[in-house]
Formats: C-alpha cells, structure tokens, sequence
C-alpha cells in the first residue's frame, strides 16, 4: 500500500468523541459567561488591551480579511469555555463592527470580508430548468401568451337575500 492511500485512513476513529470523559473539553462545561452582553463586553475589553490590538491591527493589514480574525476570536472565547456556542453566534456580528470601527479610528486600512468562490451551480440548474420548461411547452404545444377570457354573465337576484346556512331554509 502507498503512503497517500494511508492519508484517508489518518484521522479519529468515528465515535471516538463519544468515548471520553463527559466535561473534559471546556466548552463540554457550563459557561463562565451566560449573558450575550456580558460576552460581548469582554471579548471588547480583551481586544482593547494595545498589546492586542496591535496583533489584529498588523494582521488586518497584510491583508487578513476582518471576518476572519473577528470569527476566530469570538470562536476561541467559545473553545475555551467562556460562553457557549449560540452566544458566539449572536456576539460575532456586533463584534465585527466593533472590530472595523476601532480599525478605521487606528487609519489602519483593511480588508472587511474574506473572497468568496462563486457558485455557478445555480446558474446551471436554472438553465436546465428553462430548457426542460422549453421542452414541455413544444411537446404539448403550450405557449407563453395569455389566453383572455370573457366574463361570466351575472345572473339577475331579486333585492330579498336568500336564507341559508344550517337551520335556514328556503321559504
């Protein structure tokens, strides 16, 4: 066997997770912090320490998209048990802002969202449906033009409303 036939076999063994110990990793534990608010404010506090920001100044600019270093910061507060997993998720976009607005007083310039691969899968399924759609209407003989139709004649009612309903009756 070639060592890159081992490479799909180097990783943890499915279930494995399952078999240690309840608690052992932190964010297995109950939060030091259970308040969105809370979280927020300390993740801005331990951001605003110069040493600190001085590291996500230099990063932001060589060029490190601001989405990037503001995730992995609120996803470390996460790993290491500081809040728990929806308080990262509701802390991250606050935090991203707070992130720009405290770059842009530095004049540091930066890169705000990391690029993204398109998707042109979309576009494709899109194309097929239309030539499907295309293909239904030639085989059935359909087409596109809107069909008016002439309005049903009003029957005459006399101005007396009928009875009806469960114990009405006609008279």
């Amino acid at each position: 066997m070639e060592d890159k036939d081992l490479v799909m076999f180097d990783g943890p063994i499915p279930g494995s997770s399952l078999t240690g110990e309840l608690g052992a990793e932190a964010h297995e534990r109950p939060p030091e912090i259970n308040d969105p608010a809370d979280a927020y404010e300390d993740l801005a506090r331990r951001m605003s320490i110069p040493e600190a920001f001085e590291r996500i100044a230099v990063a932001a600019e060589i060029g490190t998209p601001v989405e990037l270093i503001a995730r992995a910061m609120v996803f470390s507060g996460w790993a290491s048990g500081k809040y728990s997993f929806d308080v990262q998720y509701l802390i991250y976009g606050p935090f991203f802002e707070l992130l720009m607005k405290m770059l842009d007083g530095a004049g540091v310039e930066y890169v705000a969202l990391a690029k993204r691969k398109e998707d042109k899968r979309l576009d494709k399924a899109l194309e097929e449906l239309q030539k499907q759609r295309d293909k239904i209407k030639e085989l059935t003989g359909e087409t596109d033009e809107v069909e008016e139709e002439e309005p049903e004649e009003l029957e005459e009612t006399s101005d007396v409303p009928k009875r009806g309903g469960l114990m009405g009756g006609e008279e």
